[in-house]
């Protein structure tokens, strides 16, 4: 909840047990460190005092840092830091498991059957993101053909995709899986309807008329 005074922001601290991860949190809080109007002596004792005594990351947390840091260690200009410090040391297992989450998130998705190739890139990407988000960088061609397995292609389509890719630009590698996917595949395409099936399929006409030799050579 955030409201406009005086032409400043107030901004409410964020929630510990409302984040999806200890990581989001402290992005959270680096976000509410900068817009809000509280004084920097007193952020430290804010965000203490918001820390919930039970929750998903640990019970008597608020307690802890009661007994380990004091007033004054908060009511200073680092008093933010030096709770964050704590927290970390606190939740680094936490931080940990996190982690190892999201990348189980990552490798476990697969495209459901009643997706377009649209709904289960969103997702993905999402995905993606959260990875990069935790300091975990995927190259452009793990990206990319990390897709298109996780898509659940049909050998005839990947050799489509494959066919229009300049595998040699490698810093584009992703981007351009994502557009020939959408393009071959378009928005209506359902999992489980690849070209060499009776299924109705939209093909966009380009890939028909610059793939007619592959096409038939396959059967389709």
């Amino acid at each position: 909840m955030q409201k406009i005074m005086a032409g400043k922001l107030n901004v409410t601290p964020p929630s510990l047990n409302e984040a999806k991860t200890y990581e989001s949190y402290k992005k959270e809080l680096k976000m509410w460190a900068a817009v809000t109007e509280a004084d920097k002596k007193k952020q430290g004792n804010l965000i203490s005092l918001s820390l919930p005594n039970e929750g998903k990351f640990g019970n008597n947390l608020k307690e802890r840092v009661m007994e380990r840091l004091s007033v004054s260690d908060l009511s200073c200009d680092d008093g933010l830091t030096k709770l964050v410090k704590f927290l970390d040391e606190e939740l680094a297992s936490d931080a940990t498991t996190d982690l190892i989450g999201i990348w189980d998130d990552w490798f476990d998705f697969v495209r459901k059957p009643d997706q377009t190739m649209e709904q289960f890139i969103g997702e993905y990407e999402l995905l993606v993101s959260r990875l990069e988000s935790a300091g975990q960088k995927l190259s452009e061609q793990v990206k990319g053909f990390a897709l298109m397995r996780k898509a659940g292609l049909s050998d005839l389509e990947r050799t489509l995709i494959l066919s229009r890719l300049d595998l040699e630009k490698s810093e584009s590698i992703y981007k351009d899986i994502k557009i020939q996917c959408t393009n071959l595949l378009g928005k209506v395409f359902k999992q489980g309807s690849a070209l060499s099936t009776n299924h109705t399929i939209k093909l966009e006409p380009a890939y028909l008329a610059q793939h007619e030799d592959t096409l038939a050579t396959m059967g389709y």
